[in-house]
């Protein structure tokens, strides 16, 4: 799902709306500014890389972007609105019996398990005295 070099919050948007149709208006402009940027921290924390919010690194965008996906479909759930569809390639979850939002949730969790340990995590080691 790599979009290209030139990647920034803008660009995380777009493929976002492209997985998740319909986001509520109370979830874009200011609010998804903020559910990306605490993505970015979020992955920039498990990795102990900095990535900063302009010219994101290729390896960091799938990251970035499920895990963005996970916070606004969390963030529609709390509000109550449930999505028609959710696609992900060949991949579609349609309504049923079953929250689509959630059946998304499990699929974005996966797909970013995934990532992070091909992203790798910082580990610190301390000498004790």
């Amino acid at each position: 799902m790599t979009v290209g070099n030139v990647f920034n919050l803008g660009s995380v948007y777009v493929e976002l709306d492209k997985l998740v149709p319909d986001i509520p208006v109370r979830l874009s402009g200011t609010a998804s500014y903020h559910t990306i940027m605490s993505s970015i921290n979020n992955i920039s924390a498990y990795t102990g890389q900095d990535i900063g919010s302009t010219s994101i690194n290729a390896k960091f965008q799938d990251a970035i972007i499920y895990k963005s996906c996970i916070s606004i479909l969390n963030s529609k759930n709390l509000e109550g609105s449930d999505v028609s569809d959710v696609k992900l390639g060949d991949f579609t979850v349609k309504k049923g019996s079953d929250s689509n939002s959630t059946e998304a949730i499990k699929t974005f969790n996966v797909l970013l398990k995934s990532e992070l340990r091909v992203l790798g995590r910082k580990l610190n080691y301390y000498r004790t005295y």
